[in-house]
């Protein structure tokens, strides 16, 4: 999250972290993206590798599906709900 440019750490013993964002910016969709991408690098990740046409076509509905449930909801948002975000029934 530091790398993203989502916290600052503080100098104490041990660190704070602090947002460097205003948290009515940050959208769920974006936290969601550096989460799922964590431990990748640039010579090892999903998009340099070679791969078939329904691998990248089921990726990109996942991306749709996440952009759909979240839409632009903010940290802010998701902290008032009280950590509690709007699914739908999976019965």
């Amino acid at each position: 999250m530091v790398g993203a440019g989502f916290l600052s750490e503080t100098s104490g013993d041990p660190p704070a972290y602090l947002p460097r964002r205003d948290v009515e910016t940050i959208t769920l969709t974006e936290l969601y993206e550096v989460v799922r991408s964590a431990g990748e690098n640039r010579l090892l990740c999903l998009k340099t590798l070679p791969h078939q046409f329904e691998v990248e076509q089921a990726m990109e509905a996942v991306q749709r599906a996440v952009e759909a449930q979240l839409g632009s909801r903010t940290l802010k948002d998701l902290v008032r709900s009280g950590g509690e975000v709007d699914c739908p029934d999976s019965t």
